[in-house]
């Protein structure tokens, strides 16, 4: 289930750094092999609300189409040359007597170009430029930290929602619990993951107490479930 529910991290990452919400998604389009595994597409669909999924495209003819398409964009076929953006990685270097370096290489063909831009006027003072690698060095620390944030936040739904497919799968612990048992857990899950869609920044701290409650609650389920 975890490793199903490990699918569902990309989705939630495009979209916060797309600052979209769940209900934002007109919508949902499944491309790959993997997604006809009837799992896969039950777990989209309580990732959107019960939204469903589209069905109008092949996700094998898709995945096919799009390498064809690659395949010509990599061979230098013009007829393909307005299809795809083209994997280009930008380069700036800045040195210290104010000259810029500019390298872009295309990673399909790993075709380059590089450029010199110099500027003699209007030059930074070194105070100047020492500020800037010490505003680079701190927000690379505060980017570290959100990334930890991100990270720990997907977790923390990846525990919600792994908790209540185990409660309501019939099969196995859904059909041990009583009903009481059950209506308590569920609503319990419920709380969390309305928290969770609820609560669109997090602090460092604060996601990761969560992530010590939830792993708490999910080893007595597991717990629990052997038991019985």
């Amino acid at each position: 289930m975890d490793l199903f529910w490990s699918t569902m991290k990309p989705v939630q990452k495009v979209l916060e750094d797309s600052d979209l919400k769940k209900s934002d998604i007109d919508e949902i389009v499944l491309l790959g092999g993997s997604t006809q595994i009837p799992k896969i597409q039950q777990l989209v669909k309580e990732f959107f609300n019960g939204k469903e999924p589209s069905c109008g495209i092949n996700p094998d003819e898709a995945v096919a189409y799009g390498d064809t398409v690659q395949a010509g964009v990599l061979s230098d076929d013009q007829d393909t040359g307005d299809l795809v953006l083209l994997d280009i990685e930008v380069t700036f270097e800045i040195h210290v007597n104010v000259i810029l370096w500019a390298t872009a290489e295309d990673k399909g063909t790993e075709n380059k170009n590089k450029i010199t831009i110099t500027n003699d006027q209007n030059c930074l003072t070194p105070e100047e430029i020492e500020k800037m690698v010490n505003d680079v060095e701190k927000f690379a620390e505060e980017d570290k930290r959100l990334k930890e944030c991100i990270d720990t936040r997907n977790e923390l739904e990846s525990y919600a929602y792994s908790l209540k497919y185990q409660i309501g799968d019939k099969e196995k612990l859904g059909s041990k619990l009583s009903s009481e048992d059950k209506e308590t857990m569920e609503k319990a899950v419920e709380e969390k993951i309305e928290w969770l869609e609820t609560t669109k920044k997090l602090t460092l701290k604060t996601s990761k107490l969560k992530r010590r409650n939830w792993k708490k609650l999910f080893s007595q389920l597991s717990a629990y479930s052997m038991e019985v």
